[in-house]
């Protein structure tokens, strides 16, 4: 068996520079080398795959005698197992997904949006992100490569519809920032009002509180057609338009003539909750009009 520990401090400390660079064995491989100008430093001879090969510890007196063979039992147990002291063992990393799986896999599962808004920023990712960046992992997409893909949508006039699409990329590398699959968010580093053209701003037909009993009085002139029992209805319950047009039967609840209220589905509000409206006699009244009856009495009808 061979020696071990053959080195003391003293003869370490002692030792001084020669014309030609030396070394001191303690045994193992484990060596002080004291090169020709005086430096002292521990290192490890060893074998890997039957080559000779050099495990550098640290410089003498910083790494004592004691730490360097503390080292050199690390590096012993390394060679039992199989493994080269000089590569650390590597973890594989986790993969980060690629963006059209992480976009499907977050808003799928996001419950505080609808369905529809669910698909909306799903499709949108897919269809104007996807051709470019749709196969790239995360991590390799940068802002340069984000805002070269939202450009094209800038180009086709989609001047709202980009915003969007980036807001709904930008939530996806947020998530995947918070659980650390990767550093940065490209879309949060890009601003819109720089990045994008500005889109054209209308205003909206409206009228002034002053105009409103005017209105209505002309209203009242016209017959019982849907639009115009449509802008009474909105007047009296407040609601969007899209929920007024899609209203069934079903949602309203109390006898027939005598609703009292009118729950609106979660599935039809952005933020999946229910919405309830109560029903004033004015409203109830309009809902009883032959054309709009009709039309409940179809819906009735709907499975």
């Amino acid at each position: 068996m061979p020696t071990t520990n053959k080195l003391t401090d003293a003869r370490c400390r002692k030792a001084e520079r020669k014309d030609k660079s030396y070394k001191l064995f303690d045994g193992r491989g484990l060596h002080l080398y004291i090169s020709d100008k005086g430096a002292k430093r521990w290192r490890i001879a060893y074998r890997w795959e039957g080559k000779p090969q050099t495990y550098t510890i640290g410089p003498y007196p910083e790494v004592s005698l004691a730490l360097a063979r503390t080292e050199c039992d690390k590096v012993t147990r390394k060679l039992a197992l199989g493994e080269n002291p000089k590569e650390p063992k590597k973890t594989p990393e986790p993969a980060c997904p690629k963006l059209l799986e992480a976009a499907e896999a977050f808003w799928s599962k996001r419950t505080d949006v609808t369905e529809a808004y669910k698909m909306n920023a799903i499709n949108g990712i897919k269809q104007h992100l996807g051709p470019k960046l749709g196969n790239k992992r995360l991590t390799e997409i940068t802002r340069s490569d984000l805002l070269d893909a939202l450009r094209d949508m800038d180009a086709a006039g989609l001047l709202v519809y980009v915003r969007a699409v980036r807001t709904w990329v930008s939530q996806v590398f947020d998530h995947h920032v918070e659980i650390e699959d990767c550093e940065i968010n490209p879309a949060a580093l890009i601003n819109p009002k720089r990045a994008f053209r500005a889109p054209k701003r209308g205003n909206h037909a409206s009228i002034s509180p002053g105009e409103v009993p005017a209105f209505f009085e002309r209203l009242s002139l016209e017959d019982e057609l849907q639009s115009v029992i449509g802008c009474k209805l909105l007047a009296l319950t407040w609601v969007r338009t899209s929920e007024l047009r899609t209203m069934r039967w079903s949602e309203l609840e109390g006898p027939q003539g005598a609703w009292t209220m009118w729950r609106i589905p979660e599935g039809k509000m952005k933020r999946a909750c229910e919405h309830l409206v109560p029903l004033s006699r004015e409203a109830v009244a309009l809902l009883e009009a032959p054309r709009v009856s009709r039309r409940l009495q179809h819906w009735r009808m709907e499975p």
